[in-house]
């Protein structure tokens, strides 16, 4: 059994949706998705993106508005989850 992981660099996760990001991640139907370069906290997105359907998300902005940050989309809960190095991560 394999699982198919994506990683990407989307440069804004509100201009991603704008340039029809739900295509790619349709078209290519990972079981994991990391997304880098974020530069959005989830409370500035969609509900629907925020909050995705069929998914476990945990998100880690950065604390500088628009800038950085990261995500991860998985299709299974979270064994573990660690953020930054010892407990601080200021870009996400």
């Amino acid at each position: 059994m394999s699982t198919r992981i994506l990683t990407w660099n989307i440069n804004g996760f509100r201009s991603a949706i704008r340039k029809g990001i739900d295509h790619w991640m349709t078209e290519l139907d990972p079981e994991v998705m990391l997304f880098q370069e974020i530069r959005a906290r989830p409370d500035q997105l969609p509900e629907h993106w925020s909050n995705p359907e069929g998914w476990h998300v945990a998100w880690n902005p950065a604390a500088r508005p628009g800038y950085a940050g990261t995500a991860i989309w998985s299709r299974r809960p979270f064994d573990r989850l660690d953020v930054g190095f010892d407990g601080s991560d200021e870009e996400g």
